[in-house]
């Protein structure tokens, strides 16, 4: 069997393309509740209600992800872009990835399956072949990383249900469209902690937050089944660390939910063959 090499540095790959995924998901949750009451924050909190119930009945989705980030630190910038299409069934629980980041000094591509607690993988730096992850530190890391969250949205939408947010919605041709122009500062900083919990894993010493500020949030939930169609916002977090340096990181992120009538994960040939 191939073993991993340097297993935990490729899942710090992984958790970049993951986690504005779960990130988005928890975005959910931030509309749950709301402050004074008026006729369009009643119709959004409804609205979410119904999409909360809706993808508690949804057995399966897909989703279309788009993330670019812009990082300036000690007087340089740097550009990322990641890619994903993720497949997604609760039961039986499957999950499957194909995803890739792109910058100036990276170009990575990977795969990655998970079939209850099976785990595959494939990466540029384990060539063109499938591998069964079973180094146990690995798998425990992927255990308490965000990528096992994509089939469990409800967990956010439950965790920040008390947050205060004011939200808006406005129904359009078969669409209700949901906006929090200026989510409260407790869920800024949970929606910022998952970018933060990236972070942990470089080489960086003594992080602190610093500010965080959510914009252009919007949720886009389809009128008849109360699906989520996507999810879109732009993120702004500074931060310090080590000896007052300066970390400044902007992300915009861009969701596409579909595919719930599907039934099952549809995978690559190359990936079947391993799975026998």
């Amino acid at each position: 069997m191939k073993k991993i090499p340097e297993g935990i540095e490729v899942m710090k790959r992984i958790k970049f393309i993951c986690a504005p995924a779960a990130l988005m998901l928890a975005l959910m949750l931030v509309l749950a509740a709301c402050g004074k009451k008026t006729s369009a924050e009643d119709t959004a909190k409804d609205a979410v209600r119904a999409s909360i119930d809706a993808h508690n009945e949804a057995n399966h989705l897909e989703i279309h992800m788009d993330v670019v980030q812009n990082v300036e630190m000690e007087g340089t910038s740097m550009k990322q872009t990641a890619t994903s299409d993720i497949s997604v069934n609760k039961e039986p629980h499957e999950i499957y990835l194909d995803g890739s980041i792109e910058s100036p000094a990276l170009h990575f591509n990977m795969g990655f399956y998970r079939a209850n607690d099976s785990y595959y993988m494939k990466t540029d730096e384990l060539g063109e072949d499938w591998v069964n992850i079973d180094d146990p530190e690995v798998i425990s890391y992927l255990g308490d990383s965000l990528i096992m969250d994509y089939d469990k949205p409800n967990v956010y939408l439950q965790m920040l249900l008390d947050d205060a947010n004011k939200m808006t919605a406005q129904t359009k041709d078969g669409e209700i469209r949901i906006s929090v122009a200026e989510p409260t500062e407790k869920t800024k900083e949970a929606i910022a902690s998952y970018f933060l919990d990236n972070l942990k894993d470089s080489e960086l010493e003594g992080l602190e937050l610093k500010s965080v500020d959510i914009q252009n949030m919007v949720i886009i939930i389809d009128e008849e089944t109360s699906l989520i169609q996507s999810i879109t916002m732009d993120q702004i977090i500074k931060l310090t660390y080590g000896d007052n340096n300066k970390l400044n990181a902007t992300q915009t992120l861009d969701m596409q939910y579909s595919g719930y009538d599907n039934t099952e994960v549809e995978l690559p040939d190359d990936l079947k063959a391993v799975l026998g």
